[in-house]
């Protein structure tokens, strides 16, 4: 299973995103981009970066995962139209019965890393505590 190196990639970024700001306290949120053609169980890689972020600044993190489908686009009329990955993709254009060519999908990156900048109330210096 790759998801676990990948979501061990995916924690390396957010964790370098919590360094570079030097107020924050925890990563709240990761937001992914992951193509219908990357090959990307999404459900398993949320459980790898669940377990891999155990007792970190990372734990708990929302992951959202945006997808972006593959486009189909006639070579001859220039038709386009997104595919998902799920079954068969239509080889001929269903508008002039041209060939399709399949593009894109393969994406895989992080799109932002949001943090808690909040201090804890008992962090501001309060005399009285």
């Amino acid at each position: 299973m790759h998801e676990g190196s990948i979501a061990q990639g995916v924690l390396d970024v957010a964790t370098r995103a919590l360094a570079s700001r030097p107020a924050a306290r925890r990563v709240t949120r990761i937001n992914l981009v992951i193509g219908a053609l990357a090959g990307i169980d999404g459900d398993c890689l949320r459980f790898y970066l669940q377990e891999l972020s155990r007792d970190t600044p990372l734990a708990g993190a929302a992951v959202e995962i945006a997808p972006r489908a593959a486009t189909l686009t006639c070579r001859s009329c220039g038709a386009t139209e997104a595919y998902d990955g799920s079954g068969d993709f239509a080889l001929h254009c269903s508008r002039c019965g041209g060939d399709n060519e399949l593009g894109g999908g393969g994406e895989l990156y992080v799109e932002s890393v949001e943090v808690d900048d909040e201090q804890d109330p008992g962090d501001r210096g309060d005399p009285q505590r």
